[in-house]
Parts: C-alpha cells; structure tokens; sequence
C-alpha cells in the first residue's frame, strides 16, 4: 500500500482451461469497506483454450482450436470494468479449423486441403474502449489458405461486426470448376481471394458470403460472355460439391440427363446448345441468352 494505492506485484490465476498473470495498480478506499476503484493492469495469458474463449459463438467453438497467448495493458474502474480501455496482441499455437461446421464455408466439403486447416501462424492485435474490443489486424496463415481481417465485438451487445479477407492457394482453387475459381480475385502472392462480411447478434449472425461469390461468379461468366452449356456444366458440378451428389439421376431411364441447376431455374432452353427460341437471335459466340444477372445470383445464393 502505498496512501490510497494498492500495489500489485504479480496476481495469477486460471481461466479458459489457461493461466493468466497480472501486476499493476488499484485505487483503493483509505478507510472500511476498502472498496477499489480505478486500476491499471499488465494482463498476460498463456495456454487459453481456444474453444472456451468461443464459448457463446458454438459454431466457432466447434471448428476452432488451439491455445492462446495474450499481452494487454489495461485501465479502467471496477465500479464499470466494462469501459476499460487498453490495447494488446494476441496469438494463437497450434490452431487448427475444422471448416466442415462453419457453414458459410459449406463449398470447402470436397476439398482435402481445406477440411482441416493447420495454421503456421495466427495473431491479433485489438485496443479496448468505448465497451468495443477493436481487432486493428487479424492474420491467419496457413499453406494453402490467408486470412486477414478488421472488426470488433461489443461488449455490452453481445454482437460483431467484422471484414475479411480469406484467399486460397492455386492448389485449391485449381480443384474448384473453372467459372467459379474465376470468381475469385487474384492476388500479388499468387493466391485467389473474396472479401465479405460477418455481422450481428451472437445469436443470429449474417453474412454476405454467399452473395459476394455469386455476384463474382455471375460477372465473370457475363463479362466472359461464356456460352450457356458451359455455365450448366460448371454450375453442376459446384452443386455436386456442395452437396455431395452426382448430377446424373440413376431413376432416370438410360441415357436421359437430369436436369442441370440452371435448367431447373430457367427452363429447359438453358444449358444446352438448343437453337433459339422463335423471334430470339443467338449471340456471336453461338451461346443462348444469358438469364438476368440477379435471378442467377439470386438462385446461386439458395444453393448454398
């Protein structure tokens, strides 16, 4: 003690299955009860289990692992610790993703290199304040996959709001069909990459994944002027990947086709080479005309 000043030389405990350690100051009351008031911490953390950090966001928990090391430094007042602010890193060791129970990553089923992503590294840094913990950086690396990102989480909310980045590595992308790999942007170390966006309450997150891919893919098909056929060929066997079936139907009679994805949207005058309809002129490629942009990415959407 030191007149109304409680010195902290080193405090240690266990939380998140890990140990955590702190030294630093308290305000403290010069007379009975002692109440403490404002305080300033050096927070160190080691071995946090991943998985209990996650613990109210269950689909992460289930596909995260790894053990995390945190140093912040960190001030506020216990009467409302939950408007401390600080800033700090964060790493993780040995983390793995398992992507099959994340579902905006449901297209990664079929792909050996992205069932289960081992990380080589994986950090943060984050400041505190305004009852908002702000990751200012968040990178992910792995062989085949990068991730950064930006975003926070509110305290008081229960609720996020983050950007990101992932890219994928020519190993994979070159397992995904042609139109739907094109979608994808390329990147200055060679990799492919889609940014989007992941929001909202804890309990009923959004993202806008699915329609950054189909609008990639859409543009690229359109902007390609790529003829019809092979859009159904493609489109097929993304569905094939995602849901784990073959496009041909074994009820139907030998040698009948089943349907394509966008024939079942748009009628059977797509995904075929058929000539045009009566009154319709056939674009200079030879293809059919394409189907309104938005209804396609409208329905690559309901696919995933």
């Amino acid at each position: 003690f030191e007149k109304d000043t409680l010195f902290i030389e080193k405090a240690k405990g266990t939380a998140f299955r890990g140990i955590v350690e702190a030294d630093g100051q308290a305000k403290i009351d010069e007379q009975y009860p002692f109440s403490l008031h404002a305080f300033s911490f050096h927070v160190k953390g080691a071995n946090l289990d991943l998985k209990a950090l996650l613990e109210k966001m269950p689909e992460l928990a289930q596909a995260l692992e790894g053990a995390v090391f945190v140093n912040a430094d960190v001030e506020g007042n216990f009467e409302s610790p939950i408007d401390a602010t600080g800033k700090g890193f964060a790493e993780v060791k040995g983390g793995h993703i398992t992507t099959k129970s994340i579902q905006f990553l449901m297209f990664t089923y079929q792909i050996p290199e992205l069932q289960v992503i081992t990380l080589t590294k994986c950090e943060t840094d984050f400041t505190l304040g305004e009852r908002k913990v702000r990751f200012s950086r968040i990178e992910a690396l792995s062989p085949d996959v990068h991730l950064d990102a930006t975003g926070w989480y509110d305290l008081e909310q229960k609720a996020i709001d983050f950007n990101l980045h992932p890219s994928i590595s020519d190993a994979v992308k070159n397992r995904l069909p042609l139109g739907i790999a094109a979608g994808l942007q390329p990147e200055p170390d060679g990799f492919s990459s889609l940014a989007f966006r992941w929001w909202g309450p804890l309990d009923n997150l959004q993202d806008d994944l699915k329609s950054k891919f189909a609008e990639g893919v859409v543009d690229h098909f359109f902007t390609s002027q790529v003829p019809q056929n092979i859009i159904n060929n493609t489109f097929d066997k993304l569905e094939g990947l995602i849901k784990k079936k073959e496009t041909q139907d074994t009820n139907a009679p030998a040698g009948e086709k089943k349907p394509g994805l966008l024939e079942s949207i748009f009628g059977s005058g797509s995904g075929t080479n058929s000539a045009p309809a009566e009154g319709e002129t056939s674009p200079p490629d030879g293809s059919t005309n394409a189907a309104p942009k938005k209804g396609l990415i409208q329905k690559l959407e309901k696919l995933f």
